[in-house]
């Protein structure tokens, strides 16, 4: 039997005060560390010197001027290994085995029990896309054509969506009903007025929608 294809597990983490470490202070160590800091995690930073665009937030961070050399990683729930080292990234890979770590070492897929995805995020939206770091420049593409095609088209609907969720989890109690209703809620017409910006009349549908359904209940 032969060894099975590696197939990744898609999960969004909660970072919210977890301890991240990032090693490395170019500009590919930056944007990682703005990834993180948008999702709250707390991130130590190795690095001798700044990038600019970590400079203008290394008040965010946690910043050890210094080379990697054999750090303590047990404090940290995540490790990213972001210089242009293969010797000091593959120190970082091996001292991050034991105890075991998630750890991502960029651009060196033999080396990563995660992998980083492309992401399109706009409010609650979140869409992210993976080639299994096969190709790192599609994922680049197609997380930007997912900004550029949708941006800012679903925010106030997943603003009214956030609000009907909670209402109809409150008053029906059968979930079939409520999956009927937001199917409605969900259709493609309304998805589509969202996509275009059309937000007076997916509010309008919406609203529709709800007090019709929802008042059959009273």
């Amino acid at each position: 039997m032969g060894a099975s294809k590696m197939n990744y597990y898609p999960v969004h983490l909660d970072l919210r005060g977890k301890k991240v470490l990032v090693v490395g202070g170019g500009v590919v160590a930056a944007r990682k560390v703005e990834g993180l800091l948008k999702c709250a995690a707390k991130v130590t930073l190795i690095a001798p010197s700044l990038h600019p665009n970590l400079k203008k937030i290394k008040g965010d961070i946690e910043w050890i001027a210094k080379e990697y050399s054999d750090e303590e990683v047990s404090p940290y729930f995540l490790v990213i290994a972001a210089t242009n080292n293969r010797l000091v990234n593959d120190k970082i890979w091996k001292r991050c085995q034991n105890p075991e770590k998630l750890v991502n070492v960029v651009d060196v897929k033999e080396c990563c029990n995660f992998i980083a995805p492309g992401v399109a995020r706009c409010g609650d939206l979140l869409i992210s896309v993976t080639t299994g770091g096969a190709a790192p420049f599609l994922t680049r593409y197609l997380a930007a054509k997912f900004r550029k095609d949708y941006g800012d088209s679903f925010k106030k609907y997943l603003e009214l969506m956030k609000q009907a969720r909670i209402d109809i989890k409150f008053r029906v109690s059968d979930p079939k009903k409520r999956n009927q209703i937001f199917a409605q809620l969900c259709a493609p017409e309304i998805l589509e007025h969202a996509r275009i910006g059309d937000d007076t009349w997916v509010s309008k549908t919406v609203q529709s929608i709800l007090i019709r359904e929802l008042g059959k209940l009273l």
